[in-house]
């Protein structure tokens, strides 16, 4: 190889270095965006659309927002928290969000006493919990919370999953 051709070798080498540089950050910016944003989600990100009952829970909030903004980009973060009792939930819903936009399916079930509803009890792409009716407490059933980490790991492309994925399997 000539000296002229090594030198436009090492050129495009060094272009390639430093557009690195400018795609790289923003990568990594966005996960830590994404992380910071999945640290602001609990109980309290979940809505529920009611008619007669209710017709899908949904993530909402500004956190939740974003999440679903920055697309699948934030899916690791998102698995992560899905091994989080506090987050799992509405992490959950914004996968569901980003991944099913427009569609989601969801399960509502009227748990019983006495012949009254005391609660309810929803599942959502693996993940089951329950809603107190006297005080809205929620309780996610944290069985479920791994299958939803399964389900959701056996989805999404390998250059998504995070390292809950490689515990989950």
């Amino acid at each position: 190889m000539s000296g002229t051709g090594r030198h436009s070798h090492v050129l495009v080498l060094a272009g390639l270095l430093s557009l690195q540089g400018f795609i790289g950050p923003g990568a990594r910016g966005e996960a830590h965006e994404a992380d910071d944003l999945v640290a602001q989600l609990s109980t309290a990100s979940i809505d529920y659309d009611h008619l007669v009952m209710t017709l899908w829970p949904e993530a909402v909030g500004p956190a939740a927002d974003r999440l679903v903004s920055l697309g699948r980009e934030s899916t690791p973060s998102l698995l992560e928290a899905l091994a989080d009792p506090v987050r799992s939930i509405p992490a959950n819903l914004v996968l569901c969000r980003i991944w099913y936009p427009g569609r989601l399916f969801s399960g509502e079930e009227p748990l019983y006493e006495a012949g009254e509803i005391i609660g309810f009890r929803y599942h959502v792409q693996g993940l089951r919990w329950t809603i107190s009716g006297d005080d809205g407490i929620v309780a996610v059933d944290r069985e479920s919370m791994m299958e939803a980490v399964r389900t959701w790991c056996r989805h999404v492309p390998r250059r998504f999953r995070s390292e809950v994925c490689k515990s989950a399997v």
